[in-house]
């Protein structure tokens, strides 16, 4: 049996802990650096674009007691409710620093990543007393290709943050135990709340401790006691988040169903072939080929007994270590078999690899420290080439998360039949302009699946921007009748009725929107819109300082508020709201119009006509500035 203490016969020597974390961050920021850049994509656009809670303080104490979908009205194929304050606060704190520059986002991200890194090297260097192979596994991790959408994609944030908080306090905790030190005991403690308020697969951190201890030197019945507190914490989130949050994805029972358990064997192998090679570069390299993802399935088969022998016959500590990690890093999976579609799409199940991979990564080190023993230079060889190889597939697979349409494509390329991807892909058409690509993924959606009531309401989307409204109505209609829970399409149907000036249809289908979403202040300014146009200027005041309560950087509230007040003869009101909309937007065309026509009514013609050039110059085709400007140098003259 293998001493763990000495995995083999190299010298250490001592490794700064700053020279490693500097090497694991510039290592994650030069692999990673070619995605800054990119733009927001599928849920980042819910969970930070569109979030009004992450950018106003006052709604941070509403982040802790209700999920991090709050915002998003319920509708049948909705979104999970998941309880991750932490991810949100850490939104929260990026908007404030970067606002909504996505570069920022990620390097957040990077450093999260790279401190995990980082952490994984301290793990390995209690457990098994090795530099070498504590400094292999972490930079294997760091640069692992399975971890590209953890760590480009910001939507995964709470894996990132889970890991920290909970290797953290995995750490500290053994710092306390071997020390006796309680005010450490207490930090790994709050540590592990953290890593809970993060993402609830936390929950598994005294297992991740337990399995830890089994290769260190300690008390095991008094560290069953230091457990014991952990456990009670868990028990008591279990409680509190079942009798005061309406979150799901937290039950216990349904996981020891057989059909459950059945599906995770199945899943640990196919997770292990895809730490082998990711799904995603093993797509771009072979296609769906179906003799390609055999043969990469009989390998890690291959592997996987290979490694059950070593561990079960031979009683490898090493490999018991890493595959435990493995499992219990594959755990949380096993709650959502059933509730939750993941293999819907290869790519986007991998958020759940991101701590199995500490698991594989160790394993490759301990491969290679183990070869090294014999044959160093072949070893350095081996190491080299997985950096290199690695660092190639994280920077070129980086590009597939560019923009939203690149991301959709990527995604249907790996699966061409999920529906969901090819909606958003469409949508993100739609939003480019591109209305005939836009119709033909719709299209392509309903051809397979009849019943989807977001492809008809994209349709509805592109023909009412197309000028043809009474088609448009029809899928509006169409998707309520499958979807009777989509405010979102009450609202649209109710700007066809206003366009059809159906003042009275118009009303009460955002009526029923905002019962579907009371707080969205999308539909708030909608009906505003309507009030204005019908003469009830009070009432939509009403509504658009309630929606500027939901969202504080609602640049059309302030605008209309503006505009009411202006008709209603509070000039001086009228002229603040505008300006705060300037400071919101500077490049504001609608506000420099509206101040503009403000000072031009006041007779502050130089005032008036230098914001309406200002708009010009950003919109030249801008007929009604340039109308107001003639105007207005014309009135200037007379007055002369």
């Amino acid at each position: 049996m293998m001493n763990t203490a000495r995995l083999v016969d190299l010298k250490n020597g001592k490794i700064p802990k700053i020279s490693v974390f500097l090497l694991l961050f510039l290592v994650c920021l030069a692999v990673y650096s070619n995605a800054l850049n990119n733009d927001f994509i599928f849920e980042d656009r819910l969970l930070i674009v569109e979030n009004t809670y992450i950018k106003d303080p006052r709604f941070i104490g509403r982040i802790f007691n209700t999920d991090i979908f709050h915002f998003h009205p319920a509708e049948p194929t909705g979104f999970s409710k998941y309880y991750r304050p932490l991810q949100s606060l850490s939104y929260s704190l990026d908007y404030f620093i970067w606002q909504l520059n996505p570069a920022g986002f990620r390097l957040t991200n990077i450093l999260i990543h790279s401190l995990n890194s980082f952490l994984l090297f301290l793990l390995v260097s209690l457990v098994f007393k090795e530099n070498i192979l504590a400094l292999l596994s972490a930079l294997f991790f760091s640069l692992h290709p399975a971890n590209i959408f953890n760590v480009a994609y910001l939507s995964p944030r709470s894996s990132l943050l889970e890991t920290f908080f909970m290797l953290s306090s995995i750490i500290v905790f053994f710092s306390s135990f071997l020390r006796q030190n309680k005010t450490a005991y207490l930090a790994a403690l709050f540590l592990f709340i953290l890593a809970v308020l993060s993402r609830e697969a936390a929950l598994l951190t005294p297992l991740f401790i337990a399995a830890c201890a089994l290769f260190l030197k300690v008390d095991k019945k008094k560290l069953a006691a230091y457990l014991i507190p952990y456990i009670l914490l868990a028990l008591f989130y279990f409680w509190l988040r079942s009798r005061f949050l309406a979150c799901d994805k937290l039950g216990i029972t349904p996981v020891f169903l057989f059909q459950r358990i059945g599906g995770f064997i199945m899943l640990v192998q196919r997770y292990f072939s895809e730490l082998i090679l990711p799904v995603g570069p093993a797509v771009s390299l072979f296609g769906n080929n179906l003799i390609a993802g055999l043969s990469l399935f009989i390998v890690s088969s291959v592997v996987m007994v290979y490694l059950l022998s070593r561990a079960l016959i031979f009683r490898d500590k090493a490999v018991i270590f890493v595959l435990l990690f493995y499992l219990a890093g594959l755990l949380p999976v096993i709650n959502v078999l059933g509730s939750t579609n993941i293999v819907g799409s290869r790519l986007l199940s991998e958020h759940y690899l991101y701590i199995p991979a500490m698991g594989f990564c160790v394993l490759l080190a301990y491969a290679l420290v183990s070869l090294a023993r014999g044959f160093l230079k072949t070893a350095s060889l081996l190491a080299g080439l997985i950096i290199f190889i690695f660092s190639l597939l994280v920077m070129t697979s980086n590009t597939h998360y560019k923009d939203e349409i690149v991301f959709y494509n990527y995604l249907l390329k790996i699966d061409p039949g999920y529906n969901l991807i090819r909606t958003n892909l469409g949508n993100a058409y739609y939003k480019k302009g591109d209305f005939s690509e836009a119709a033909r993924q719709a299209q392509l959606v309903l051809s397979s699946e009849p019943g989807a009531w977001d492809a008809y309401l994209l349709l509805g989307n592109i023909y009412r921007a197309s000028g043809d409204l009474s088609r448009a109505e029809v899928y509006y209609k169409k998707t309520i009748l499958l979807n009777p829970a989509s405010a979102l399409a009450f609202n649209n149907l109710a700007l066809v009725c206003k366009e059809s000036n159906r003042n009275k249809e118009a009303y009460e289908n955002f009526k029923k929107a905002l019962g579907l979403d009371p707080e969205s202040a999308l539909v708030m300014n909608n009906l505003a819109d309507l009030l204005i146009k019908e003469g009830s200027d009070d009432p939509a005041l009403v509504l658009c300082r309630q929606a500027l309560r939901m969202e504080r950087g609602n640049l059309h509230s302030r605008i209309m508020i503006g505009v009411i007040l202006a008709q209603t003869g509070h000039f001086k009101e009228a002229e603040i709201s505008f300006q705060d909309a300037l400071e919101i937007k500077p490049d504001s065309v609608e506000a420099m119009r509206n101040l503009g026509t403000l000072y031009g009514n006041a007779g502050d013609f130089d005032r008036a006509i230098a914001l309406w050039r200002k708009a010009l110059s950003l919109n030249p085709g801008d007929a009604e500035a340039q109308q107001n400007i003639k105007e207005a140098e014309m009135l200037k003259g007379r007055a002369k």
